[in-house]
């Protein structure tokens, strides 16, 4: 009778003692998501139905395909000015290993210093890169669309974000946002970051010149 005593009181310890590292674990897992509050936004209905439809555009011309249907973490920037030159910039962390795929396009006869190219990155890079998606408040800030009037010779920044991990914390797993010709837009500072740290990435493995 005491050694089943015994028993029991061992397994509640190991049954307890199980559930308190699972919630550690999910905490930990949802650490970098549990700030996030979602404000309510007016939806402009017209952007709405506008920008994916010219995201895929841009995904047809530059031969891409959209993150949203992936099952891991992935971040996609899709830049295009009124001068006819377009740039996609693709992060994708899979369990093999995280990854930064380019690819351009221009009108014939343009000086274009992109050149396509896809490239396996380290970790920390990932991370830095991830860093910034966070620190600009990608996943939270509104509108999700906006523009600027009356701009001549304007461009436009389409952002995507993927996350599953995040499905199991409450959380957001997909995001698309868009700026025209952003001005002290904090969005539109985060895609010209993602442009300038693609740019270094690119010449510290060798895929891009110094002009």
């Amino acid at each position: 009778m005491k050694d089943q005593s015994i028993a029991k009181s061992i397994f509640c310890f190991l049954f307890f003692a199980l559930i308190f590292l699972s919630s550690c674990q999910v905490k930990e897992e949802c650490s970098k998501f549990l700030a996030e509050e979602y404000l309510d936004e007016q939806v402009d209905t017209t952007m709405t139905k506008s920008a994916p439809e010219y995201r895929d555009t841009l995904l047809k011309w530059l031969g891409e395909t959209p993150i949203k249907g992936l099952n891991c973490s992935a971040y996609h920037l899709l830049f295009y000015s009124s001068h006819g030159f377009g740039q996609s910039i693709k992060f994708v962390k899979k369990n093999s290993g995280c990854f930064l795929r380019v690819k351009c396009v221009t009108k014939e006869g343009w000086d274009s210093n992109c050149k396509e190219y896809q490239i396996k990155i380290t970790n920390e890079e990932w991370n830095q890169f991830e860093e910034m998606i966070y620190d600009f408040n990608f996943w939270t800030t509104v509108p999700q669309f906006k523009t600027t009037e009356g701009v001549l010779d304007g461009y436009v920044y389409l952002l995507e974000g993927k996350r599953p991990e995040a499905e199991n914390c409450g959380k957001r797993t997909y995001r698309f946002i868009g700026r025209g010709s952003p001005i002290r837009d904090k969005i539109g500072a985060l895609c010209d970051y993602i442009m300038e740290y693609e740019d270094q990435l690119a010449l510290s493995y060798g895929k891009r010149e110094i002009k």
